[in-house]
């Protein structure tokens, strides 16, 4: 899909009812990207700096209410966060990529993105987004992956895709790059 919005029609209205009308059995996921889920031991070190990280009391409010909710949360989705906080909050206690431990972290067995990674890959279907569908295949042209192998894809709104992918697939160079490298053209 192009957006969130018809992701989640997809996960709560339509796949549903689709799996309340077959016959057969099966799982659908929708995958999101590894910033919008909780990081604990990242989550663990920015309680532990306390107030010393936010000046703003708001801002240290709103990293206590994720801790309690931490508690309670079954998939650790930015999402499913009852009240919002703020970007600066939610960049301090996400998952990211540079700082994930893997198996050596003493999250490992809670942590909510690699419990997301097996169920992506158990699953039959799964509901991706344009932009990680197409960073998927740049992570497979470096000779990795996101998503599990597939054998078919349905795009919806697929009249964007090709801007989503011109954008994720495609270089992109600044005015004093190619004023730089036209200057090197010169004898």
């Amino acid at each position: 899909t192009r957006g969130i919005a018809l992701q989640e029609q997809l996960e709560s209205k339509d796949i549903p009812f689709l799996q309340a009308i077959l016959p057969q059995e099966w799982s659908a996921v929708t995958a999101v990207g590894r910033n919008n889920y909780l990081c604990l031991r990242r989550l663990d070190l920015a309680i532990r700096e306390g107030g010393g990280l936010f000046e703003d009391p708001q801002r240290s409010s709103e990293l206590a209410q994720v801790a309690d909710w931490s508690v309670e949360t079954l998939h650790g989705t930015r999402m499913a966060l009852p009240e919002p906080v703020a970007p600066e909050v939610w960049a301090e206690v996400c998952a990211e990529h540079g700082n994930c431990l893997n198996k050596a972290c003493p999250h490992y067995d809670n942590c909510h993105w690699q419990a997301s990674r097996r169920r992506l890959d158990g699953a039959q279907i799964l509901i991706v987004n344009h932009a990680m569908y197409v960073a998927d295949i740049s992570l497979r042209m470096a000779g990795v992956n996101y998503l599990p192998t597939h054998r078919a894809v349905v795009f919806d709104e697929a009249h964007h895709l090709e801007r989503v992918a011109t954008e994720g697939l495609g270089n992109r160079i600044g005015r004093a790059t190619f004023h730089w490298h036209l200057s090197r053209l010169r004898p």
